[in-house]
């Protein structure tokens, strides 16, 4: 996951503007490690920038997803989640309660099965798994 600080030198180095809105988005998402929806983000953001639209907040995002600095992921939540963790390879474990999306490190997987291959190419793997975190285990006990 990266920094603030990061975030901005990747914008800079794609050519992109700094501006206290981007920088604001910028924080929202590189302190958040749960998956938050652009949403969420925006909810986050606007209570220090009132003026800032949540068009912005998605256009920044969608920005930020362009150029590799975070990735956007459908882990069948109902919306689009912001992956903050684009350095390496991971998978993604969901809680059916409270919704909160977490980071499961992957291991070296396997080399997919030949019926697999008989359909194409394999470009990406994305696996998901499901349940009630510790945290939402705990609290219904």
């Amino acid at each position: 996951m990266k920094s603030t600080a990061e975030l901005v030198e990747t914008l800079r180095e794609t050519g992109g503007r700094i501006t206290p809105q981007r920088i604001a988005v910028l924080d929202a998402i590189s302190i958040n490690e749960s998956h938050p929806t652009v949403d969420e983000i925006f909810d986050e953001v606007v209570e220090k920038q009132p003026s800032l639209s949540r068009k912005t907040v998605y256009q920044i995002v969608y920005d930020l997803a362009d150029i590799g600095a975070i990735s956007l992921v459908d882990v069948g939540t109902g919306q689009v989640r912001i992956d903050p963790t684009v350095e390496h390879e991971h998978d993604h474990f969901v809680c059916s309660q409270c919704r909160k999306v977490f980071d499961i490190a992957r291991r070296k997987p396997a080399p997919p099965a030949q019926d697999v291959l008989a359909f194409g190419e394999i470009e990406s793997v994305d696996v998901v798994y499901r349940g009630v975190c510790r945290e939402c285990a705990v609290s219904t006990q």
